[in-house]
């Protein structure tokens, strides 16, 4: 139930508890003393809707009367998180998600709420970031509390649910706090691209420099100020014309096969100052180094990198319906030529008007957001310790990256600092080690309330905005098509599925001929997808060459002239091949006859509850690749789902599902005269 998913999110800070789509409700002493941000949408007039929690970081106990509340020790630093952390906002594209208030966590319930609540907004620094996070200018913020309802009543093993209560909060001199009924929780919030805006992205990197004895943080602001200015235009170039744009525009203009998959470049240019003698823009001309260069300074360079995607009302060309009013960009052919004062074409005279209004409005916001971010990370890492992986000398760039984690709705965009080793290893085109950044991914599992057994917001996990690359750049393959299967049809019986996604590998894929003796290169292939497509690795899926390549080198029964052939492999090799690419150990169930796993249906429910990862199933004279099993305890009945390699044909899921590819078996699959190997690959508990 709804109620029941914001008592699991706000009780625990891991959500692990969520298994077969059940949910626990947590001790009250596992309740979190805390407070963080609401996050959802407000485009339901007659309702607020949240959609997630996000954790404030480094919380302490009110003072006096205030002491059951929690309250952040750096309201700025909870700022700049949140505001680079959340999507753009704008109130022009109200179905966006946004910070709709924020919440409270107590291990107590609170006797009397409401006077509290008062006294905890009626803070000038608290509620100057409530309104610059909820950025409301009539000030309305949805307040939730959640207490822990103890009874004395309730059994050791069965914790009571705390009582949560909404309230709505009108800032202003004097606060006033009522309660709030209208609020809908919910675990999906389906927000459509609104008709007439596209996606774009801006990335810029920006060179800065700080005093380590004396660093100025405020130093940024001249940066942010010059974003916002009338001296910063944006760019975007259809076909052989550039498009440029400023504050001022109403929307921006692009061709009818512009709108591609992903996001669309928007690049940023500046004028320089008027005294200066020039007026051509240049790009980038946005950098900071401390003033007063004659003075002896122990100086370090960052470089910023920031990335904002955001979605910006357009125009297609030819198309009247997705604007109204007449086109603002003046198509130039050389974006370095933008005359000061120079008006645009179609442009009205908005001199009066502010720059935080205009379309760009929100995308510069995030910039600035990201670059103050950045800047107070980089102004820690100074008095961080030599031995440390982020003591200064190591860490020469900050950069933005885009993530979508599993259990969110929505995007969030994380800064992570780089080794210079890290930024190396890119360049080169070798995979970075990002171990180092372990303790921080950390911290924000935690804070976004993120399971933290699995990674979700590796750099690997991050948006690349370009089309997924087919293995060996040959046809796309197919991906989870257990999805498509008819039920099972075991009365009883509760299916335990793999966790996660994969791509179905099968014979004569890449236009290589492995009829007859490569089913168990391709279930290891598909093991190999999941750890791809699930992140644990960012290794390519191996073909059949590099497999033997690799057990040639690694099994002392396998010679230089296992290479090339078309010799079969088994569970043992498959387990030899993900322990040395990977480090992912396995283990080996062994049965004497095919028979036996109809009395396998415990462990192997239990390995896909726990573990999740697909299983190669070898013996006899085939392998298969295992993605589950529907089983009943009280009559022992089972059947195993089997993604079959030994399908020959293309990648048509209409025709995998009908002959039966992909389905549910039973037992008599298995050859009661041959014994079988099942390679359980384990995943790793990390983040």
């Amino acid at each position: 139930c709804l109620v029941e998913k914001m008592e699991l999110v706000i009780g625990e800070r891991v959500v692990e508890s969520v298994k077969g789509g059940g949910v626990h409700a947590p001790h009250p002493q596992r309740i979190a003393f805390g407070c963080g941000w609401l996050v959802g949408s407000a485009v339901n007039t007659a309702a607020t809707t949240v959609v997630n929690l996000i954790a404030c970081s480094n919380v302490v106990g009110g003072k006096g009367a205030l002491a059951p509340l929690a309250v952040p020790q750096d309201w700025h630093k909870e700022v700049q998180f949140i505001t680079a952390t959340l999507p753009p906002h704008t109130t022009t594209h109200t179905g966006g998600v946004c910070a709709v208030g924020m919440y409270f966590t107590s291990p107590s319930p609170l006797s009397d709420p409401q006077p509290l609540l008062a006294q905890y907004f009626a803070q000038q620094d608290t509620q100057q970031a409530v309104q610059q996070v909820v950025g409301t200018a009539s000030g309305e913020v949805c307040v939730v509390v959640c207490c822990s309802g103890a009874s004395s009543e309730a059994k050791e093993d069965t914790p009571p649910a705390p009582t949560i209560t909404y309230y709505t909060v009108r800032l202003a001199d004097k606060v006033a706090v009522t309660p709030q009924t209208n609020v809908r929780v919910v675990e999906q919030l389906k927000v459509p691209t609104p008709p007439g805006f596209v996606l774009f992205r801006t990335r810029i990197e920006i060179p800065f420099s700080l005093d380590k004895q004396h660093p100025d943080i405020n130093a940024v602001e001249a940066i942010c100020e010059q974003l916002q200015s009338d001296a910063t235009c944006f760019l975007h170039r259809n076909d052989a014309a550039t498009a440029v744009y400023t504050h001022h525009s109403s929307y921006i203009s692009i061709d009818q096969d512009n709108q591609k998959e992903g996001a669309i470049d928007l690049s940023i240019v500046t004028k320089r100052s008027k005294s200066n003698s020039s007026t051509n823009a240049t790009s980038p001309i946005l950098h900071f180094t401390p003033a007063n260069p004659s003075e002896k300074k122990e100086l370090k360079h960052f470089a910023f990198g920031l990335d904002v995607i955001a979605y910006l009302p357009v125009r297609i060309h030819g198309d009247t319906t997705t604007a109204a009013a007449t086109p603002t960009a003046q198509e130039s052919d050389d974006n370095n030529n933008i005359a000061d004062g120079a008006e645009k074409e179609g442009e009205a005279d908005d001199s009066n008007s502010s720059n935080a209004d205009g379309i760009f409005a929100p995308l510069v916001r995030s910039l600035c957001a990201q670059l103050r971010l950045m800047v107070t990370y980089a102004v820690d890492l100074l008095g961080a310790p030599p031995g440390s992986p982020f003591a200064t000398q190591y860490i020469t760039k900050f950069q933005a990256y885009h993530f979508q984690p599993v259990p969110l709705v929505h995007t969030i965009t994380l800064i992570y600092p780089l080794l210079e080793s890290f930024t190396k290893a890119q360049e080169k085109g070798v995979l970075p080690d990002e171990s180092y950044l372990t303790p921080l991914r950390t911290e924000l599992h935690h804070r976004l309330f993120l399971p933290a057994d699995r990674p979700l917001v590796r750099i690997t996990n991050a948006f690349t905005f370009a089309p997924a690359p087919t293995s060996h750049g040959h046809n796309t393959r197919l991906r989870d098509v257990h999805k498509s299967v008819h039920p099972s049809g075991l009365a009883g019986g509760k299916q335990h599925l793999i966790m996660g996604s994969y791509d179905y590998y099968h014979y004569m894929q890449d236009n290589f001929d492995d009829k007859g003796w490569g089913c168990a290169y391709r279930s290891l292939q598909t093991i190999c997808s999941w750890l791809l497509v699930n992140n644990y690795t960012a290794r390519p899926v191996p073909s059949h060459r590099e497999i033997q390549t690799l057990l040639s080198e690694i099994d002392y029964t396998k010679s230089r002239s296992f290479i090339g052939s078309s010799q079969w492999i088994g569970a043992i090799e498959i387990q030899l091949v993900l322990d040395s690419l990977y480090g992912v150990s396995s283990k080996i169930m062994n049965v004497s006859s095919g028979a036996e796993l109809e009395y396998k249906g415990r462990e192997l429910a239990h390995h896909f509850d726990s573990v999740g990862t697909p299983v190669m199933i070898g013996g006899g004279v085939l392998a298969y690749t295992l993605l589950g099993v529907d089983y009943n305890p009280q009559t022992g009945g089972i059947r195993f789902l089997i993604l079959d390699p030994h399908y020959t044909g293309d990648e048509s899921l209409k025709t995998i599902i009908k002959d039966k590819w992909v389905c549910w078996k039973t037992v008599d699959l298995f050859r009661r005269d041959s014994f079988y190997n099942l390679c359980m690959p384990q995943r790793t508990r990390a983040v």
